[in-house]
Order: structure tokens, then C-alpha cells, then sequence
């Protein structure tokens, strides 16, 4: 089974500190109507968590999307209040939104600490993966 999760180790750039977040030609034309909340989370899942190389959609660190007309708010957390790279992390997820869609002129980004993270919210597949959710499957017999 394709795992379509996007990591670090792909061989596509992703949004780093070093200021590489893509080719122009991924940056994506504002439909219509709009962005929606759930292509704002697409493009989020280039956003990689530095120590854990794992999207931050993924790792169930992303809460919230909502878009107004040219501005979108994240509601989003880390995986602990002394996170060495939650700022590293806050401006990719600031950067790659600005750089890879079009038509979002402002991008805010709200940090939260409730509900607290933990592996539960991570996506089933990747709790599986990381041996998270070994105890489920007991209990399911």
C-alpha cells in the first residue's frame, strides 16, 4: 500500500527554515469560489515537523482552518509547550500558506495548549506505524 503522507525524505521540497517551500509551478491558483478550509489543509501537509519528519496534518497538530476571503487562521498546537522548533514550525506553516496559494495575502496562526496533544491525535495510520495503537488491536478480538 502507497503511503501518500508527505515527509522530509520525499523527493519533493517541502517548507524548510532555510527558506526552500517549492517551485513556483506548486504554487496554486485560487479557485473561484474560494480556498476551503480542506485545501488550506492539504497544502499543510507540506509543512513538516523538523524533529519528527512527519506533517503536522498527519501528527494531529493542526485543530483548525477557517478562510476568510484573503485570510486564513490555523488554530494548531505542538507536541509539548517546550517544543525546540515551534517557531521554526509556526513560520513554515505561515510561509508555505503565503507561497503556495495564491490569493492569501494574511495568514494567522493561533497556538494552542487545549485540547492537549498526544499520540491519539495523531492520523490511525501513523499511530499504527509508530506502534502507538499496538493495544487496539487486542482489543478489537
Amino acid at each position: 500500500m502507497e503511503n501518500d503522507r508527505k515527509t522530509q525524505g520525499d523527493n519533493q521540497t517541502v517548507a524548510s527554515a532555510t527558506g526552500t517551500y517549492g517551485t513556483p509551478e506548486m504554487r496554486c491558483e485560487a479557485p473561484p469560489e474560494g480556498w476551503t478550509p480542506e485545501q488550506v489543509r492539504e497544502v499543510l501537509r507540506w509543512v513538516v515537523d523538523p524533529e519528527l519528519h512527519i506533517n503536522i496534518v498527519d501528527l494531529g497538530l493542526v485543530y483548525g482552518v477557517e478562510v476568510e476571503g484573503a485570510t486564513v487562521t490555523i488554530r494548531m498546537t505542538l507536541t509539548s509547550p517546550g517544543c525546540p522548533y515551534g517557531e521554526e514550525l509556526l513560520a513554515n506553516v505561515h510561509d508555505t500558506l503565503r507561497l503556495m496559494l495564491k490569493g492569501i495575502s494574511r495568514v494567522v496562526v493561533k497556538l494552542v495548549w487545549e485540547p492537549v496533544w498526544g499520540p491519539q491525535m495523531m492520523a490511525e495510520d501513523l499511530r499504527v506505524e509508530l506502534g502507538f495503537d499496538v493495544g487496539s488491536e487486542e482489543t478489537k478480538e
